[in-house]
C-alpha cells in the first residue's frame, strides 16, 4: 500500500498518538503520550491498527506519568533530572550557579516519584525549543507557581543579566531594540542610560 494515498493534518489524533508532521515519505512523524516520537506508516494510522507507540498509556486527555512507559528517555524527563541535579549535584560546574546559591527543587519533584509528579504539574513541553524556566521570580526555586515552559526568547529576557528597557509602551531587552532600530546594542544602552529616545537620530544625521 502507498503510504502517501493519506495525507494527516497536523495535531490529528491517533489513540494516544499525535502527528507532529507528514512531510516524510516513510510515515508520519507522530508523538506519543507517554514521550517516545517515531515515524508510523500512514495506512496503519488510518485504519487504527496502530494507536501507541506499542506502550500502554491510556489516552486520558492528560500527559501520562508512567516512567516505564518511555517518559523516562523522553526531552521532559531530562529537563527534570538537569533541573534537579543542578540544584542538588555539588560535583556539577552548574552547580555553583543554582544549589551553591541556594535553589532549591520542591520536595515533592524529587525522589522515585518525583519526575511523575513534575510533569503532572507542568505538563509536557508545548514545541522541542521550550525549556525549564524559573517565573515570575527568576531567582526563586523550582517550585509550583514558579516554574513553566518557556521558549528560548522567554528564557533569554528572563535572565538576571537581561536589561530590559521600555519605549513607547514596549518593553524589550537591549539587543531586540538594537535589532529593531538597526543601532548598536551600546547605543541603546547609552541612550536608554542618559534618557535620550532610542530611535533618536545620530548626531551629524539629517
Amino acid at each position: 500500500m502507498n503510504n502517501r494515498r493519506y495525507h494527516l493534518a497536523i495535531g490529528t489524533r491517533f489513540g494516544v498518538l499525535t502527528v507532529l508532521s507528514d512531510d516524510d515519505s516513510r510515515g508520519a512523524l507522530c508523538r506519543c503520550d507517554c514521550g517516545t516520537e517515531r515515524l508510523f506508516g500512514r495506512g496503519v494510522l488510518v485504519k487504527g491498527e496502530q494507536k501507541s507507540c506499542g506502550c500502554r498509556v491510556q489516552n486520558r486527555g492528560k500527559a501520562p506519568v508512567n516512567k516505564r512507559h518511555g517518559l523516562r528517555h523522553s526531552r521532559e524527563y531530562t529537563s527534570w533530572n538537569q533541573m534537579v541535579q543542578r540544584c542538588r549535584n555539588e560535583s556539577l560546574a552548574s552547580y555553583k550557579r543554582y544549589g551553591a546559591l541556594g535553589v532549591k527543587v520542591a520536595d515533592e519533584w524529587v525522589g522515585p516519584d518525583g519526575f511523575d509528579r513534575f510533569i503532572a504539574y507542568v505538563g509536557m513541553r508545548p514545541t522541542p525549543q521550550h525549556s525549564i524556566d524559573r517565573y515570575p521570580c527568576r531567582t526563586g526555586n523550582y517550585e509550583p507557581g514558579n516554574v513553566r515552559w518557556a521558549t528560548p526568547r522567554e528564557q533569554a529576557v528572563n535572565r538576571r543579566t537581561t536589561r530590559l528597557i521600555t519605549f513607547r509602551g514596549r518593553t524589550l531587552c537591549s539587543k531586540e531594540w538594537a535589532v529593531e532600530l538597526n543601532i548598536s546594542r551600546k547605543s541603546v544602552v547609552y541612550r536608554h542610560e542618559r534618557g535620550i529616545a532610542l530611535d533618536a537620530p545620530k548626531k551629524g544625521s539629517v
